[in-house]
């Protein structure tokens, strides 16, 4: 049957994602809807097979030394999809068709050591702007050289560096769902961590920058020119309030206009 993001890498033989045995070599599975990555796991034994990156209307060897299986576009939500697991005494071959896709609506959530791996709640959870862009302002307590993080989205995809692991700061980095744990190159000397998250068609480009003021805010981060021309500030639950005074350790979600027309919504530690 089929284990991944779609099941929450169930290992029970649940038999909405369990193969068809059609007698003749062929197993097939049918699906209205399947995203992210995933692998096949049998009955016996729980042997999991596996491979990378795959396109559609193609037939592909797995193994048991194979990768998370993910479709073409780790963004979209893949519809009317059909599964054909063909196995022989040589080898067993997947092929998957589709009919469509879909955007997958998703969140993102910074994980790591610093939290427990953990991976939900408002306190690491990217904020969402313009443009594919989402950010977090985290507190640096518990980062150092050896702290590891990725990001993991609502949908169970995990995105990581995977070229030398180690990130400096100010620096755009490409993450993949191949990646690995990500380490900062210098520990942080602020108060603060800004990250930036931009999706673009399946692409993910990762930056984090630091706060060396030692102030709660962002606006030491900006440094490109503009000035701030307004913010309002709301609560996580939507809530509209004054800007904070003091410094709470409490998050807020700030709609910051600038002075060249533009705006960004960004998550704030005050």
């Amino acid at each position: 049957w089929l284990s991944g993001s779609i099941n929450s890498w169930s290992t029970a033989n649940d038999s909405t994602y369990a193969f068809t045995n059609n007698g003749d070599g062929t197993h097939t599975l049918a699906l209205d809807e399947l995203y992210g990555e995933f692998k096949v796991i049998t009955s016996a034994g729980g042997t999991w097979y596996g491979y990378g990156t795959i396109a559609l209307d193609t037939e592909y060897t797995v193994t048991t030394s194979g990768g998370n299986i993910s479709l073409p576009s780790s963004a979209d939500t893949y519809t009317g999809v059909v599964l054909t697991l063909t196995v022989t005494d040589s080898a067993i071959t997947l092929k998957v068709t589709a009919e469509g896709t879909k955007t997958t609506d998703m969140d993102y959530y910074l994980t790591g050591d610093f939290n427990s791996w953990a991976t939900s709640g408002d306190t690491y959870k990217f904020a969402a702007g313009d443009n594919g862009q989402y950010t977090l302002t985290a507190s640096s307590t518990g980062f150092t050289t050896s702290t590891g993080f990725k990001i993991v989205t609502s949908t169970s995809l995990w995105l990581g560096y995977a070229s030398g692991y180690n990130v400096d700061y100010d620096t755009e980095y490409t993450f993949s769902t191949s990646g690995n744990n990500t380490y900062l190159n210098t520990a942080p000397t602020g108060d603060y961590l800004y990250f930036t998250l931009t999706v673009s068609d399946g692409t993910y480009t990762f930056k984090v920058s630091q706060n060396d003021s030692g102030t709660s805010g962002i606006d030491a981060l900006v440094g490109d020119g503009r000035e701030v021309t307004g913010e309002k500030y709301y609560t996580t639950s939507g809530a509209q309030v004054a800007e904070p005074s003091g410094d709470g350790n409490a998050i807020y979600i700030v709609v910051r206009s600038y002075s060249d027309g533009t705006t960004e919504t960004v998550k704030e530690v005050r």
